[in-house]
C-alpha cells in the first residue's frame, strides 16, 4: 500500500488494485476492458465533482480490488446531497454517452466506447451495496425503517441482484456468447459483497 497526501486528501493505492485491472487486460484482447476503465474514471470524476461543488471534499481516496472508494469528512450532510453525490457518477456517463452517440454516425470504436458509459451508468445503479445503486436503496430505507431492518432489506435486495446477475453471466458463458471478463466483474462483486457484510 502506498499513501500520500494532496492538498488534505489522502491518497491510498493497493497493489491489488493494479494487480486485477492488470489481470483483467491479460484476460481481454479487445480492449473493452481498458474502454471500462476509462469510462470507470470518468465515472468517479462524476462523484469528485459532486462533492466539490456540494463543498463536502472527501479526506481520503483509497483505490483498491473492491474499486476506488472516496471516504467523507465526519459532518452530517443532508440526505439530498447525499443522493446527488451518489448519482453524479451515472449522471456524467449518461452526459458522455449522449455526447459520443450523437457526434457519430457509424460503428467503430468510439461508439464501443459511448456503449460503455451506457453501461457503467446502468451497472453502478443496480441494487447491489457495493454500487451506487445499493447505497441510494440504503439511504431511502434508512427514512422508512429502524437501521436493523434497512441493513437486513438492503441486503436481501443486494445478494438477490447478485445471484441473478452470476445467474445470466454463467447462461451466457455457456452457450458460447460470454466472456471472461463479464464472469471475473461478477466474482469481484460477489467479494465485494462478502466483505460489506463482514464489516
Amino acid at each position: 500500500m502506498i499513501e500520500f497526501v494532496v492538498k488534505g486528501i489522502r491518497i491510498k493505492l493497493s497493489f491489488l488494485f493494479f494487480w486485477f485491472f492488470a489481470l483483467l487486460l491479460f484476460i481481454d484482447k479487445s480492449g473493452f476492458v481498458l474502454m471500462g476503465f476509462i469510462a470507470a474514471s470518468i465515472h468517479e470524476l462524476g462523484h469528485l465533482l459532486a462533492f466539490v461543488l456540494l463543498n463536502d471534499l472527501p479526506i481520503e481516496l483509497s483505490f483498491e480490488i473492491a474499486g476506488i472508494k472516496m471516504v467523507r469528512s465526519q459532518k452530517i450532510i443532508p440526505a439530498w446531497k447525499s443522493l446527488v453525490q451518489l448519482l453524479a457518477g451515472s449522471s456524467l456517463n449518461f452526459i458522455f454517452f449522449f455526447i459520443l452517440l450523437f457526434s457519430l454516425h457509424s460503428v467503430n470504436r468510439i461508439s464501443v466506447f459511448a456503449t460503455c458509459h451506457f453501461m457503467l451508468g446502468v451497472f453502478n445503479l443496480l441494487p447491489i451495496r457495493a454500487l451506487d445503486g445499493g447505497k441510494i436503496i440504503q439511504l431511502l430505507l434508512d427514512k422508512m425503517f429502524s437501521p436493523r431492518i434497512s441493513v437486513l432489506v438492503c441486503t436481501m435486495i443486494s445478494w438477490g441482484t447478485l445471484v441473478l446477475l452470476i445467474g445470466i453471466c454463467l447462461y451466457f458463458f455457456f452457450v458460447g456468447t460470454g466472456n471472461l471478463s463479464l464472469f471475473s466483474i461478477c466474482i469481484w462483486m460477489g467479494i465485494v459483497c462478502c466483505k460489506k457484510e463482514s464489516l
